[in-house]
């Protein structure tokens, strides 16, 4: 068997620290004592599969190689400790689209009228699962967002807390961070729309219109 040259084993020892500092970062993410070393052979035949192909096969970059690494061992990081940790990932990655369901928070006066957005079909929004922009195809009415960001109104980032949590809307009951997914199935359920909403509210309704 050949041996490897000085520049492949160079390469090879920078790869596996590089590897197990991409693992550290994504347990520190997401609160897990498990060791880097154990979850990155949890993945190892995934990592693999990402490494660079043949020269001439490869149509990715660099960064998009190493985004593509990075999100396998977060993925794998989340499965380590599946249970919601109030670690506020989530909350600052885009505020909570209202279900038909969460009408029943207004009822109770949980959430009032100002503490939410309208957003018209055809207006972008962020698909939590890819972290991208898109255009929603129906209306929906969304928590506001602390202006200036991302993150939901109700997240308090001093103590990592929602000030709501034991009266959050069903997508956050239904969204598993340590389980990244399309989340089709949380999509294609019914949206609140501004109908719903102020359906008791006729009149009110009837000058929207």
């Amino acid at each position: 068997m050949a041996k490897m040259d000085k520049h492949n084993v160079v390469e090879k020892d920078f790869f596996i620290t590089a590897l197990k500092e991409e693992a550290r970062s994504a347990l520190e993410q997401v609160g897990s004592s498990t060791d880097p070393e154990a979850l990155i052979k949890s993945v190892l035949h995934e990592i693999e599969a990402l490494a660079p192909r043949p020269e001439g096969q490869e149509d990715r970059s660099d960064d998009e190689i190493r985004r593509q690494v990075r999100a396998c061992l977060l993925k794998a990081a989340y499965a380590t400790r599946p249970y919601c940790m109030r670690c506020g990932t989530c909350c600052t990655k885009g505020s909570p689209t209202l279900l038909a369901d969460d009408i029943v928070l207004f009822n109770r006066d949980l959430l009032k009228p100002s503490d939410v957005i309208t957003v018209r079909k055809g207006e972008w929004v962020r698909a939590h699962a890819r972290d991208e922009l898109e255009p929603t195809e129906k209306e929906l009415i969304k928590i506001r967002e602390i202006p200036g960001s991302t993150s939901c109104i109700f997240f308090e980032p001093k103590g990592q807390n929602c000030s709501i949590y034991d009266a959050r809307p069903l997508q956050c009951r239904q969204q598993e961070c340590w389980d990244p997914q399309d989340c089709d199935e949380i999509r294609d359920q019914a949206v609140l729309n501004r109908a719903a909403l102020l359906s008791e509210t006729r009149p009110l309704w009837d000058i929207i219109l």
